[in-house]
Formats: C-alpha cells, sequence, structure tokens
C-alpha cells in the first residue's frame, strides 16, 4: 500500500457533512480515545447531527459539558470577516475562537477544550511577544509555541530514560526493546491539534514536535485509572503548564524533539515489524 492510498481530503468540502465520520476511525488508536472522550463528556452522543458546519456550536457544548467555568467559547469564522485584528488578539480580548468549518479547527478546538490552561498561556504569551517585537513577522519565540500548538505530543513517563532515547533518537530501544512500557508507564498524548488532523490519513513522514514529562507511580497509577476522561486531561493540562514554564521551554532555541509518531505502539496503519523501524529515512539517526 503506497503512502498516496491512506491520504484523503481533509478540506472543508470533504468533511463537513458529518461528524460520524470520526466512527469510521474509532477502532484505529488514538481515535478510539477521542472518541472516548468525547462520549464521556456528552451522553449519547448523536454525532450525525452535528456535521463540520455546526462546529463551533459542537465544541461549545462539548466545552461546556466538560467544565463548570466555560474557559473560552467558540465562534463561526464569518463573524470575524471584517475583523482587523489578529487572530491570537481576538482569543486574547474577546476570549472567543473564531472557527470554521474543517477538521483543523476542530480538533484545535477539542484541544480548548482538554488544555485551556495551556492553550490561555500560549495565548497571553503570543499578545506578549506581539507588544514588545512586533506583530508584522513572528519571533522565535512564537515560532516555538506555534510549532507545538500545531503539531506536539506529550510523553509522561515513569522511566527516565525516555528521555535520552528521544533526545539521541534511540529509536529502536524507545520502540522495540520498550514495546511493553507504551500505554502503561509511557503515555503519549496529543497537544497538537494537526497531528489529529494528519493521523486521519496517516504517511511515513508524520513527525511530532515531543517533550518528556516524567511522573511517580502514584501520578501514573492516576492518569491510568482516570485515562481519556475530563479529569485525566485536567490533571495533563496542569502539569503540562507548569512544565513548559518551570523547564523555560519556550525560551530554549529549541524545546522541542522530533517524534516519529507512527513508531508509536499501535498507532500506525502499517505493520510495526523490525523491517519498518529499520527505515532510516523515517526513524531518522541523531545527526552528529
Amino acid at each position: 500500500m503506497s503512502i498516496s492510498d491512506l491520504q484523503i481530503d481533509t478540506s472543508s468540502a470533504a468533511t463537513k457533512n458529518s461528524l460520524l465520520s470520526l466512527y469510521s476511525v474509532q477502532n484505529r488508536p488514538p481515535f478510539s480515545e477521542l472518541v472516548g472522550f468525547i462520549e464521556s463528556a456528552i451522553e449519547p452522543l448523536q454525532l450525525s447531527n452535528y456535521g463540520l458546519d455546526n462546529n463551533a456550536h459542537f465544541l461549545n457544548m462539548l466545552c461546556s459539558s466538560i467544565h463548570k467555568s466555560v474557559p473560552i467559547h467558540f465562534c463561526g469564522q464569518q463573524e470575524f470577516e471584517e475583523d482587523k485584528r489578529y487572530y491570537e488578539q481576538i482569543i486574547f480580548e474577546t476570549k472567543q475562537v473564531p472557527t470554521r468549518s474543517n477538521w483543523h479547527d476542530f480538533f484545535n478546538g477539542i484541544i480548548w477544550c482538554q488544555f485551556p490552561k495551556t492553550k490561555h498561556a500560549f495565548n497571553a504569551r503570543h499578545i506578549a511577544e506581539m507588544a514588545s517585537q512586533g506583530s508584522t513577522k513572528r519571533s522565535p519565540t512564537r515560532d516555538r509555541m506555534t510549532h507545538f500548538d500545531e503539531c506536539g505530543i506529550v510523553l509522561f513517563t515513569t522511566h527516565n530514560e525516555v528521555s535520552e532515547q528521544l533526545k539521541n533518537h534511540q529509536w529502536d530501544d524507545l520502540f522495540v526493546k520498550n514495546t511493553a512500557k507504551w500505554h502503561q508507564q509511557t503515555l503519549p498524548v496529543i497537544f497538537g491539534h494537526a497531528i489529529w488532523e494528519m493521523l486521519l490519513a496517516p504517511f511515513i513522514g508524520l513527525t511530532a514536535k515531543a517533550t518528556v514529562i516524567e511522573v511517580s507511580n502514584e501520578v501514573m497509577a492516576n492518569l491510568q485509572s482516570t485515562l481519556n476522561t475530563s479529569e485525566f486531561y485536567a490533571v495533563c493540562d496542569n502539569m503540562l503548564s507548569d512544565h513548559i514554564e518551570r523547564k523555560h521551554l519556550i525560551e530554549m532555541k529549541k524545546p522541542w524533539h522530533p517524534l516519529p509518531l507512527l513508531g508509536i505502539l499501535q498507532w500506525s496503519p502499517f505493520e510495526q515489524t523490525q523491517l519498518f523501524y529499520d527505515n532510516k529515512q523515517y526513524f531518522m539517526p541523531k545527526r552528529l
């Protein structure tokens, strides 16, 4: 099967009919976890009633089902057509997210529901950077935030070797020798909304921007017991926001590490054999 065989059109025209199409991939991780999260917040979930042209309405319903104090509101992009402010300024000043009728903005809204603290922190930092560096050209700090906002993933793990394996591109150790640890002692949690969109049509080359958060066995047990619920994401959001601030990641030149996403156990439509992991064009060795 070629890469092109797996690629699908994720444009607005191809996806606005119904969110029911999420169910076509619900048995394929990590979409099974995503559908589980949505269904844990809205019961019964009638996806057939919500096409992507109803993105804002659906996301507002989801957000209000999860949070007692709603952290953000979603509005159709058309409401801001005459607005001259930048996207980040609109969010910061109005607490509203302009939302288009496509998968990209749908998944962005999902992340807002799951990680409101981190998303608000990024938004506030964008505004601070625009005030100090100007808004015409993105500063390196804004670029770093945008990279993670689009393609970020967090690895929560009880094993300190995971960070070194990731940094040093020790892919065989990370993915093959430690297979049993994935989803048990090492939990991958998607933050980048573009990653979700690309996973609809996965391809060799799909790479995330990763950060590692080491946790105790007790914290991991708590995460496992609440997996993919609003409580789970509240804990993840707090830890991620604190991790980024405490480690000063936004100020670092290269805070994120490349992670070949389809190497994660069960996340690939390709058979994860040793031959798959031997593909050096995808699982690239670290440059010396």
